[in-house]
C-alpha cells in the first residue's frame, strides 16, 4: 500500500510525537560526527533540531517520520517494535559464546554494538 502512495516504510508520519520528545544529545552527536567526517558544514552546528530534521527530510507537514524516531528518539521501540539489535558471537556454527540485545536509537545501537563486540572478542 505504501508503494502505491509513493512512500517507503521509514517515511510514514507518526502522530503525537514532537521534536521535544527526541533526545537532544543524539542531535549533538550527529552534528559532531557529521562535521568531523566532513559530510556536514559547520554552520549546521547552530541550526535548531527542527531545522535539521527538515533539512534531512525527516518531517512531513508538521509530523515526524518514522526514520526520525529510529534515529533520534530515546526509545524508538515504543513506536517501532523490534527496533533493536540482537547480537551473538559464535565460536562455531552451533557454539554460542556470547549474546546480547542492544537497545536505543540507531546511533546509540551502532556505538553500543562496537563496545559489545570488543568485549566479546576479549572474552575468547
Amino acid at each position: 500500500m505504501l508503494q502505491k502512495q509513493g512512500k517507503h516504510w521509514d517515511a510514514v508520519s507518526i502522530p503525537n510525537v514532537t521534536v521535544a520528545d527526541l533526545k537532544p544529545e543524539t542531535f549533538d552527536f550527529f552534528r559532531k560526527r557529521g562535521v568531523k567526517s566532513k559530510r556536514l558544514d559547520e554552520d549546521l552546528l547552530t541550526d535548531t533540531n527542527e531545522a535539521l530534521l527538515n533539512n534531512l527530510k525527516l518531517s512531513d507537514n508538521g509530523y515526524l517520520k518514522r526514520a526520525a524516531l529510529l534515529l533520534f528518539h530515546p526509545d524508538p521501540e515504543k513506536y517501532v517494535s523490534g527496533a533493536y539489535i540482537k547480537i551473538g558471537f559464535f565460536r562455531t556454527d552451533s557454539d554460542l559464546l556470547f549474546q546480547d540485545e542492544i537497545h536505543g536509537n540507531l546511533f546509540e545501537q551502532v556505538e553500543k554494538q562496537w563496545i559489545c563486540f570488543s568485549q566479546s572478542t576479549l572474552k575468547q
